[in-house]
């Protein structure tokens, strides 16, 4: 009776999700995967990790799967080419033994930097130096920029991001990906 509860969310959850064995072939997948990667339940079920993977990215795979079934569980970004010749970016995370000894769950969802690709560069840099804590005015030095040029940029990712204000354009940017800590402190560091 206690798997009954997992298996209800694992398929009507809407993250995609997938259970493999301990060889890494895939032991059942829900509807929300299916959808997502534009493939049924079928083309999954017995088939390896990876299926669908090009050459040049095996080692990638293999690299993950070795880490995850060391440590038991993974978290990492992943970008899966789509047979269209696009490229969907995605966050996996993994954790052993669930729903039981020798299952394993995995989870993808989409990498929310989605809206970050439509803020150029330089857009891109200006926001991480204001995260860094650094004035218009200091940016437009550093970069040797004019200060109206600062602002229109921030102006620009505000629109793009569809921010309010500048602390607006912070939690978005980092919503969106944009910004991350470690991005954010070695933009912070002195020119």
């Amino acid at each position: 009776m206690e798997r009954a509860p997992f298996w209800d969310v694992f398929r009507r959850s809407l993250v995609p999700m997938f259970v493999l064995d301990d060889d890494a072939v895939y032991v059942d997948v829900n509807h929300a995967a299916c959808a997502a990667v534009g493939l049924g339940r079928s083309d999954f079920v017995g088939r390896r990790l990876g299926f669908g993977t090009d050459r040049e990215r095996q080692a990638d795979v293999a690299r993950m799967w070795g880490e995850f079934r060391r440590t038991g569980h993974l978290i990492a970004p992943y970008q899966y080419p789509t047979p269209a010749g696009g490229m969907v970016r995605m966050n996996i995370l993994c954790t052993a033994n669930l729903p039981e000894r020798g299952r394993h769950l995995s989870m993808y969802w989409t990498h929310p930097a989605q809206n970050g690709d439509r803020v150029s560069p330089r857009e891109r840099e200006i926001v991480m130096l204001l995260a860094a804590g650094l004035s218009g005015e200091q940016i437009a030095r550093r970069l040797g920029l004019s200060p109206e040029t600062v602002r229109t940029h921030i102006r620009n990712a505000m629109g793009r991001l569809g921010a309010r204000t500048r602390a607006h354009l912070m939690m978005k940017a980092m919503q969106g990906g944009i910004l991350s800590p470690a991005a954010v402190a070695r933009y912070g560091e002195p020119a």
